[in-house]
């Protein structure tokens, strides 16, 4: 009788549902990892981080994405705050605000970019109409449409261009604000070096067809991980096993 209400609450439970997967999953792995006898492990209880989890997935969807930097580090304190390393806990201290300033130059960037081509585009295709260009059985329509490949690569470059910059914005911002002990991470990971990543990567799965994903996905995690490092002392040494269930 009420097919949308009916819709809307089903997305509501599969969205809660995947949250506690996601809680419970990131708990399966960090109990099987393992250093020198001494397990991760996450305390807290997944059903209250479901809960949360699915009302700032609302908060994204229903603010148009414009609170998805505020959900997002919401998200990930509730995750990170409650993991240990042995009888020590991860500390996290990152802000809405400060992920907001992380994001904002390559997030303009990206609106700057794509406003430029999408102008260009739309110049070139007006121009080309009214140069006498087409033939006269081409109508207006069928002018811009052709442009569509150019803007299609444009798009992608455009793509490239805001993930390999917003990520490295991300993954700055998320490493300055986590702290375990008295040593505090930090990352160094730049945009144009995640950019030429990804653009090898892209080349490298297309010519293997699809066969040099694996190594992909390794010169990625390579190109991330080595630029995490921390100052101070991690103690790692006076390190017990914890005693979480």
């Amino acid at each position: 009788y009420f097919p949308i209400a009916g819709q809307i609450a089903w997305s509501i439970i599969f969205i809660y549902l995947w949250q506690y997967a996601t809680y419970r999953s990131l708990r399966y792995r960090l109990t099987r990892t393992r250093w020198r006898g001494i397990r991760c492990n996450l305390a807290g209880n997944a059903a209250s981080y479901a809960w949360k989890g699915t009302l700032y997935f609302l908060l994204m969807i229903l603010s148009f994405g414009l609170l998805t930097p505020f959900s997002l580090s919401r998200m990930i304190s509730l995750k990170l705050n409650n993991m240990h390393f042995g009888a020590r806990k991860l500390h996290f201290h990152g802000s809405p605000g400060g992920l907001y300033k992380a994001i904002m130059l390559p997030f303009m960037g990206m609106l700057i970019f794509m406003a430029l081509f999408v102008g260009a585009i739309l110049m070139l295709a007006y121009n080309a109409e009214h140069a006498g260009y087409y033939s006269e059985g081409v109508d207006e329509i069928e002018a811009y449409v052709s442009y569509f490949p150019l803007a299609l690569v444009a798009g992608l470059i455009g793509l490239l261009l805001f993930s390999s910059f917003l990520q490295a914005a991300f993954t700055r911002w998320l490493f300055r604000h986590m702290q375990f002990g008295d040593a505090q991470t930090r990352s160094t990971l730049m945009g144009a070096k995640l950019l030429g990543t990804y653009t090898t990567n892209l080349l490298l799965v297309l010519f293997t067809f699809g066969i040099g994903r694996a190594w992909a996905e390794m010169r990625l995690y390579r190109a991330t991980l080595n630029s995490i490092d921390y100052t101070g002392d991690p103690s790692l040494h006076e390190l017990l096993q914890d005693t979480i269930e």
